[in-house]
C-alpha cells in the first residue's frame, strides 16, 4: 500500500480597511483565503476533490469546501482572525498548510494589505500577535515592520549581524530596509 501526502500551496489572506485607525478593528473588512492543494511529490501535482477545512476564530462551526479539478479552493467573506486551513482526502495523509510533515500543525499565513494612512498601526498590530506567537514576518514583502518587532521576532539576528560585521566592517553594504530595521545609517 502507497501512502501519499498532500500540501497545501498559494494560501492568502487578502484584508482592506475602512475608517481610521482608531477604529480599524472594528470596520475591517471581510476577506479570502483561497489557494491550490497539491501532491507532496517531487513535482507536485494538483489534488482535484480534496476536502478543504477553515478553523479558527471567528468560525463556530467548521466551514469546509471542496477542491475544483486544478485543486483550487476559495473561502470567501470571512472576518479577520487567525485560522487553520487542513486537508484531506482518501488515500492521503491529512495535512495543514505550512506544516514540515503530515500530521503537524500549519505556520505561515500571507496578509496583502492596502498602504493607508492606518496600516502601519494595523502592521503593528498584527506584529505583536506574530511576536507573541513565536512567528516571524517575510521580509522580501514588508515595507512597515518596525525595528524592535524584528528584533523580537528574529532569534538568529545576533548571529547574522556577527557574520555581517566580519565580512562588512564599514558597514558599506545596506539597504532602506536595514536602515528602517538593523539602524543602518542612510
Amino acid at each position: 500500500m502507497t501512502i501519499r501526502t498532500a500540501a497545501i500551496t498559494g494560501v492568502v489572506v487578502i484584508a482592506a480597511l475602512n475608517g481610521s485607525a482608531d477604529v480599524a478593528a472594528q470596520r475591517t473588512t471581510r476577506g479570502t483565503i483561497a489557494g491550490v492543494v497539491v501532491s507532496a511529490d517531487a513535482t507536485p501535482q494538483p489534488i482535484p476533490r480534496a476536502v478543504v477545512m477553515l478553523t479558527g476564530s471567528g468560525i463556530r462551526d467548521n466551514l469546509s469546501v471542496v477542491a475544483d479539478e486544478g485543486g483550487r479552493f476559495r473561502f470567501v467573506d470571512v472576518e479577520p482572525g487567525r485560522y487553520n486551513v487542513a486537508v484531506s482526502k482518501p488515500a492521503y495523509l491529512p495535512t495543514s498548510y505550512g506544516a514540515k510533515r503530515p500530521g503537524r500543525p500549519g505556520t505561515s499565513i500571507a496578509l496583502d494589505l492596502p498602504i493607508r494612512d492606518e496600516t502601519p498601526d494595523l502592521v503593528s498590530a498584527l506584529n505583536e500577535l506574530v511576536v507573541a506567537e513565536g512567528g516571524r514576518v517575510y521580509l522580501a514583502k514588508d515595507v512597515l515592520t518596525r525595528a524592535d518587532h524584528y528584533r523580537a521576532m528574529e532569534p538568529r539576528l545576533e548571529s547574522f549581524l556577527a557574520v555581517r560585521r566580519r565580512w562588512d566592517p564599514e558597514g558599506k553594504l545596506r539597504s532602506a530596509q536595514s536602515v528602517r530595521l538593523l539602524g543602518d545609517a542612510p
